[in-house]
């Protein structure tokens, strides 16, 4: 009994205790003192818009609440990219000065520009970011494989803005062989849009360069695992998602890639087309055997056959036409544009999916068989073509051609292209809205490019913009920004 009564008087003086804490009032004294703010005020745009290689110059205005100085501070200035791809991140310090002064040497692309202010005695930071626009000269235009009159070839670009750039290739590259005879450029975007890589196709030789600066990376003879007997490029293509590579060489097709190398072609007795369509995101696509005059269906480094499908416009294993042209055409699709024995025009269209989707026979456009270049709109079922120094348009599905434009009597259209995304990551507000022609009078060489309205001709009737001083035109594609 005498323990429990001690127990409890136990809890009683400690409940005391604790009610004595509680009704206790802290009469300390406290000095509660203000910290220090730092406050980087706008000070000009929040975007930039530099050239690579041009001077990177921000000024700022830094204020504190407190300090009379700035003593106490430290700054940083550091970069990263935008949108950064899965592998080559960017993360870069570029200055730990107030102001940046700096002469920015990263490839051309979209970064974010943040501005760290720290307080050292409080340790406190204040941020500040920028979008920086970081383009080119060499970053955006049409390239124009140009060929001179002792027969050359060489690369320029002509900029949006008007001016050219000439002998991109041989500036770049002075110790560089060209290939003979380049015939085609092509600008692909990779997987996640990340790189760009171009290639430049001649009459037995390649070379592929850097799209920052035009040097060359390596050689086409040597993109592959085993150097075959005979090269002649003809076309290199990715798909829409740049995954997959598609190289004809020789009507032959190369897609299987080992260390950025190619290994043997499908086999088989066959000569491809270079005018193909690609599955938007695997290794396959739908290819004209020129041999055997049929479509074929490529998938997994193998051809297979198509079946006959009732009530189709045509038979896809069975055509039985040579091929003028190709190019795409709306809604998936891509035209052909084809003739027969008797010499009967018509466009064959068929869809990415492997489906024959029309037949035209398109016999009442004037002039057809003598077109020297042709251009396929991805926003119209039309078709552009050039035969001297007439351009025409072709509406495939009413079978009439108008003339749509007239140049000089002396000038002649030696090449055509039209401005078309070939990637998932890349898109023009112009698509399939603007095309080039270049034209050759025997001495010099020019390039119109026109703007194309709502239906299918050209805005004004005219050409947009002009560039001279060129030499012969031999082939167009649109280099995106990067």
């Amino acid at each position: 009994m005498k323990i429990i009564i001690n127990v409890w008087s136990k809890i009683g003086i400690l409940l005391f205790i604790i009610l004595q804490i509680s009704c206790y009032k802290d009469k300390g004294s406290y000095d509660i003192s203000e910290i220090n703010k730092v406050s980087v005020l706008k000070n000009g745009s929040d975007t930039i818009k530099i050239n690579q290689f041009d001077t990177l110059k921000v000024q700022t205005l830094v204020e504190q609440s407190l300090e009379p100085n700035s003593e106490n501070l430290a700054y940083k200035w550091s970069v990263y990219l935008s949108n950064p791809p899965i592998t080559g991140l960017i993360d870069e310090v570029l200055s730990e000065s107030k102001d940046l002064n700096v002469q920015f040497w990263l490839r051309p692309d979209s970064y974010t520009l943040l501005y760290t202010v720290t307080d050292q005695k409080t340790g406190v930071s204040t941020f500040k970011k920028y979008l920086l626009q970081v383009g080119s000269k060499l970053s955006e235009g049409w390239l124009l494989i140009s060929e001179n009159a002792s027969g050359e070839s060489d690369i320029d670009l002509l900029h949006p803005d008007g001016y050219s750039i000439k002998n991109l290739l041989s500036t770049a590259n002075p110790n560089l062989t060209i290939p003979r005879k380049l015939h085609t450029a092509r600008v692909l975007t990779t997987m996640f849009g990340g790189s760009q890589d171009i290639f430049l196709l001649g009459e037995s030789e390649s070379v592929r360069v850097k799209y920052t600066d035009f040097t060359k990376i390596n050689m086409g003879s040597d993109w592959f695992v085993e150097k075959p007997r005979e090269i002649k490029p003809e076309e290199f293509n990715y798909n829409m998602l740049g995954a997959n590579t598609f190289y004809i060489d020789n009507g032959k097709i190369y897609s299987n890639q080992i260390d950025f190398r190619f290994g043997v072609p499908v086999s088989g007795e066959y000569k491809l087309s270079k005018y193909f369509i690609s599955a938007q995101s695997s290794d396959a696509g739908i290819f004209y055997d020129e041999m055997a005059k049929k479509f074929v269906n490529y998938g997994n480094k193998q051809f297979r056959q198509f079946s006959v499908v009732a009530n189709a416009p045509f038979e896809m294993g069975n055509v039985g036409l040579d091929v003028m042209f190709g190019g795409v055409a709306p809604l998936s699709q891509y035209s052909f544009l084809m003739k027969d024995e008797q010499q009967v025009p018509y466009v064959l269209r068929i869809h990415s999916a492997g489906l024959a989707v029309s037949k035209h026979k398109v016999d009442n456009a004037s002039k057809l068989f003598q077109a020297s270049a042709a251009a396929f709109s991805g926003l119209y079922f039309h078709i552009y073509y050039g035969v001297g120094n007439e351009l025409y348009l072709l509406d495939v599905a009413n079978n009439t051609s108008k003339l749509v434009y007239t140049f000089p009597t002396n000038i002649n259209v030696t090449s055509m292209r039209m401005k078309q995304t070939r990637s998932s990551f890349v898109g023009f507000p112009d698509n399939n809205r603007t095309l080039a022609v270049g034209t050759y009078d025997g001495q010099e060489g020019r390039v119109y490019v026109f703007s194309i309205n709502n239906i299918g001709e050209f805005v004004e009737s005219t050409y947009t913009r002009l560039y001279e001083g060129l030499n012969k035109p031999i082939s167009l594609e649109y280099k995106n920004k990067k």
